[in-house]
């Protein structure tokens, strides 16, 4: 993999800002004496894509959605994470968003005493998604919630009113067969769907597609900007003591690997980072223009 050549000025700034990000993230953990595993994952996945941020999807999905929805004063989620941008996003419009993590752990964190966001559990709260409630429904990376995407699809075009527009975004296979990973490892496969299979999803919840975004490229320059931190980040693991090094160590190393992967399949062409924006009809169709 080739990263681009940028110039030294860019360079010295990406690591003072990494080194920034990386040290909030460290406070931002929660206060504990032993650091366990699952905490050294997200103080990782902080450290290389920004505080708050568990992908570097967060950011790009978050912000596409925002562009391109309608504003509306209730909003629902689903997805692994919300991210730092949609707790920006609520806390300068005053939205309420209905968020239904899969991992909730950083946005408690980061949520305030006075919120308009309400955290759910996506796999003990999903009963609390009640039908037909918001004009628009976000839901992304849904492949990481269930290996079902009609189980995903399905609630959230209930949730929605009629008329109600869905934006969906994840990473995609662009064939209708996954290629088979070098290594013999299927971890970073697992949440991965094809494009054909999301779309067959959102026709079987009644929604129909109005417009794609390919959003691969932006992924590529997200992947990039956090390796370019990824060296600062190698320091400041010596200085740590162990078990903890170790196991923040075997984190960080385990989020390059996964993106680093990513960013190659990318490259090829195999992998897409794709949005949807659908819309839900229940009644009789449009007349059309």
């Amino acid at each position: 993999m080739q990263l681009s050549n940028d110039h030294s000025a860019a360079k010295t700034a990406k690591a003072r800002a990494s080194s920034s990000v990386r040290n909030e993230a460290s406070a931002a953990a929660p206060s504990i004496v032993e650091e366990k595993p699952a905490d050294s994952v997200l103080i990782a996945a902080q450290s290389l894509w920004g505080i708050g941020n568990l992908s570097p999807l967060d950011h790009l999905f978050a912000s596409t959605a925002i562009v391109n929805l309608v504003p509306a004063m209730t909003m629902g989620f689903a997805g692994y994470h919300l991210g730092r941008r949609l707790h920006r996003y609520a806390e300068d419009t005053d939205i309420w968003i209905d968020a239904f993590e899969a991992e909730a752990a950083v946005s408690r964190m980061h949520l305030k005493k006075k919120t308009t966001i309400k955290l759910y559990d996506w796999n003990k709260d999903i009963a609390r998604l009640k039908k037909n409630r918001y004009p628009t429904f976000m839901a992304l990376q849904i492949g990481m919630l269930s290996p079902s995407l009609q189980s995903v699809y399905g609630p959230a075009a209930d949730s929605l009113k009629n008329d109600g527009k869905l934006f969906a975004a994840d990473l995609m296979w662009t064939s209708a067969q996954a290629p088979k990973p070098n290594d013999g490892k299927l971890a970073v496969y697992k949440s991965v769907h094809s494009i054909d299979e999301h779309k067959r999803a959102m026709a079987a919840a009644g929604m129909t597609i109005e417009r794609t975004w390919d959003l691969t490229d932006g992924l590529l320059a997200a992947i990039r900007s956090g390796l370019l931190g990824s060296l600062a980040t190698l320091t400041d693991l010596r200085e740590l003591s162990e078990p903890r090094k170790s196991q923040r160590k075997a984190a960080f190393c385990s989020q390059l690997e996964t993106w680093v992967s990513y960013y190659v399949m990318a490259q090829r062409k195999e992998i897409a980072a794709l949005a949807f924006l659908a819309i839900k009809q229940t009644g009789p169709a449009r007349p059309t223009k």
